[in-house]
């Protein structure tokens, strides 16, 4: 599975209108430079980068500490526009609202998420690349992952900031977030109908090695009480109060499933604790982690 870990660019200085050489603010520089130190540990095998000015000034100070080239590729520039937009927000929530949306010269969402993930289907499976990237752009990669949310991490993701995602062929089996984002880091309280233990009851063979219940009052996509899974505690459990610290998008089911635990949680320990289940479906696991990204 090849791991990307695509990054926003810095703080750019937006007083140039030319898309191509924007360049980032002195503030844009210090932020590639702390992301610099705090990447140099992470095995990348490559680094590559949009050719847009902004994104290259970005990853080229973590190129020359690992003694890398930064490799540009036309495919991870940033939703092209249709020149220079006076009210890019409203621009900017049509295409969001309608993925085939735009004007004349520009380019729709549903385009700019085909070229990223064209980008990561030619990656090498063992590939670990960081990648100077776009906010926008980034989002239709979520929006992949996790329809219906990438709007909202677009709307809430800080420059300079990181979405590391596994690909396996056109699949995408972990995404870890930077922040929480939708029910990711809320705190609830899980009523457990199929303790540690317990069987299911349809399938009397499956036999739950983790307490799986449901969180009262939240509708999940079934129209039914949300789903969740608490994990950490190895006794049967009526109640548990923890935060959600992974959601499981379902690509091929109406509903995904929340994890409950005390800690943050890495997507393979989640994906290896479900697996009893989860692998009859096509899933994605949503992680968030904050700065630490690394510890995954």
């Amino acid at each position: 599975m090849a791991q990307i870990d695509f990054i926003r660019h810095g703080e750019p200085d937006v007083r140039e209108h030319d898309d191509l050489r924007r360049p980032l603010t002195a503030r844009g520089r210090a932020q590639a430079e702390a992301l610099a130190q705090t990447l140099t540990a992470t095995p990348y095998t490559a680094v590559y980068s949009s050719p847009l000015r902004r994104a290259v000034q970005t990853v080229q100070p973590l190129a020359a500490r690992l003694g890398l080239v930064v490799q540009l590729d036309s495919r991870l520039v940033e939703r092209r526009m249709p020149g220079w937009q006076a009210d890019f927000a409203g621009y900017a929530a049509h295409q969001w609202a309608d993925w085939d949306f735009t004007a004349l010269g520009g380019e729709s969402l549903r385009q700019t998420q085909a070229r990223y993930r064209a980008f990561a289907a030619d990656l090498p499976a063992d590939a670990v690349v960081a990648v100077g990237a776009h906010g926008t752009a980034m989002g239709t990669v979520l929006e992949a992952a996790w329809p219906g949310h990438g709007a909202a991490f677009w709307q809430a993701l800080p420059f300079a900031a990181r979405l590391r995602v596994t690909f396996r062929g056109d699949r995408l089996p972990a995404v870890v977030l930077p922040q929480p984002l939708g029910p990711l880091g809320q705190v609830v309280t899980v009523t457990m109908d199929r303790p540690l233990g317990s069987t299911h009851p349809r399938w009397p063979n499956l036999r739950y090695p983790v307490n799986y219940g449901y969180v009262a009052g939240v509708m999940g996509g079934d129209r039914l009480p949300q789903d969740a899974y608490v994990l950490g505690p190895i006794r049967p459990l009526t109640r548990y109060t923890g935060r959600v610290q992974a959601v499981i998008c379902r690509h091929d089911d109406r509903e995904e499933k929340w994890v409950v635990a005390d800690r943050p949680l890495t997507p393979a320990a989640v994906a290896t604790a479900v697996a009893f289940q989860e692998r009859y479906f096509d899933t994605t696991v949503i992680c968030y982690q904050g700065g630490g990204l690394d510890n995954f």
